[in-house]
């Protein structure tokens, strides 16, 4: 498998690379997002089954981790005003040696007295046999100064993968863990991705 990442502010980065830094208030957080689940499609039909993404309340701690075979949302994400809706498409299966793209949004972070967020998404990839093959446990460190508590943050960097021809075909677990350091609460969730010929 081939692992590299991509920063919101579109730079690919090595993977010895933390994301660390403060983030800029307001760039990275939408009031809204909506999740295209992958359907059949019929000839000349337009997919558009959209489920918006559940904005929590602070202290009501959640990650979503998707999937998607396209890196457009990252630009959408970070080129748009927060009011502004991203549309992200998740899949749930890809074929060997095609690039897939996971993000990891976080929402129901608390704030500290400064309105600093101060949150860790830590995550892995568990191949079919359950072996854990990739491991993150900051992946993103976010500490950023927001106007509310209200809205959703996507982890950054973004996770970008190949299963290779030589990999086992099956099913691949993508998973998120995160621990809001304010709130003291966690959240885990994950997504699965199969690979087949």
């Amino acid at each position: 498998m081939r692992v590299s990442i991509v920063m919101l502010f579109l730079m690919v980065v090595s993977l010895s690379c933390n994301s660390t830094s403060p983030k800029k208030s307001g760039e990275e957080v939408k009031d809204n997002v909506a999740v295209e689940e992958e359907t059949p499609v019929k000839q000349d039909q337009q997919p558009r089954n959209l489920t918006p993404m559940k904005l929590n309340a602070s202290g009501d701690l959640n990650v979503t981790v998707f999937v998607t075979d396209s890196p457009k949302f990252i630009k959408e994400w970070v080129s748009t005003p927060a009011s502004h809706s991203p549309v992200i498409k998740r899949i749930k299966s890809a074929k060997p040696e095609q690039m897939v793209h996971a993000g990891f949004a976080v929402t129901g972070f608390a704030l500290d007295n400064s309105s600093k967020t101060n949150f860790v998404v830590g995550i892995n990839i568990q191949d079919p046999s359950g072996n854990v093959i990739f491991e993150e446990p900051n992946w993103d460190v976010h500490i950023a100064e927001l106007s509310s508590p209200k809205g959703i943050v996507m982890a950054d960097p973004v996770l970008d993968f190949t299963v290779e021809d030589s990999d086992p075909l099956g099913t691949y677990i993508i998973s998120a863990m995160v621990k809001d350091n304010i709130g003291g609460k966690e959240h885990f969730s994950s997504s699965e991705l199969t690979i087949s010929k």
